[in-house]
């Protein structure tokens, strides 16, 4: 019965998530003045561990799954970008290593609209068009992802301004012009570079003003 209730697999961004949240509670103990010392080991393990499970050295990226027998998938996506964004405020990754992961995103991942960068294919795959929930995590593009794709180009410098700025005009281009204030649309379909919008027409989740208003998220 307890094996069934164990983990079979580690993905990168839960595991970037559990991170920041021991971080801040490591934060939260030490300002109401508690013991944070329970926190603070398990943070610094986890921290410790997370690039020795999930880096991709040859490849420069992160494994999008890891099973308990440590079989790991290679497939690019979605996933290891917001993992990465999450901790590259965590020095865990040198300045070379984070350069080689942003244009292997640029290369393999980043989709273009009407000649402006957009966001990022939740998985390298051949399943390039959504016709229902089957393709909902094959190659198709989140806007939710798309801010967590801008904090980590913002950590690339000065090189990657351009491409920040494509991904605010094109993003607030489609809001304004195709969505409603305030909402976007859920998911798009590549659709042979069309990048059609479909799915939930006006999806919260798909709805972030941080990176407008504040150049260092």
């Amino acid at each position: 019965e307890n094996q069934l209730n164990m983990p079979r697999y580690f993905l990168p961004e839960i595991n970037a998530q559990w991170i920041k949240m021991l971080r801040a509670c490591v934060e939260i103990a030490t300002r109401c003045g508690t013991n944070s010392e329970l926190f603070s080991t398990i943070f610094k393990k986890a921290l410790m561990s997370f690039k020795k499970v999930f880096w991709d050295p040859e490849e420069h990226m992160l494994y999008n799954i890891v099973t308990m027998d440590r079989k790991k998938d290679k497939t690019l996506g979605s996933p290891a970008v917001v993992a990465f964004s999450l901790l590259v405020d965590e020095k865990i990754f040198s300045h070379q290593e984070v350069e080689h992961f942003i244009t292997g995103v640029k290369a393999h991942l980043l989709v273009e609209r009407n000649g402006l960068p957009f966001g990022i294919l939740v998985k390298k795959s051949s399943k390039q068009t959504y016709y229902g929930d089957a393709e909902y995590h094959e190659a198709v593009v989140w806007p939710r992802d798309t801010p967590y794709l801008i904090r980590l180009l913002r950590y690339g410098g000065a090189t990657e301004k351009e491409t920040v700025e494509g991904l605010l005009r094109s993003n607030l281009d489609h809001q304004m012009n195709e969505s409603f204030v305030f909402y976007n649309s859920e998911l798009f379909s590549p659709d042979n570079g069309a990048l059609v919008p479909v799915k939930n027409p006006i999806q919260f989740w798909s709805q972030w003003v941080d990176p407008y208003i504040d150049s260092s998220f």
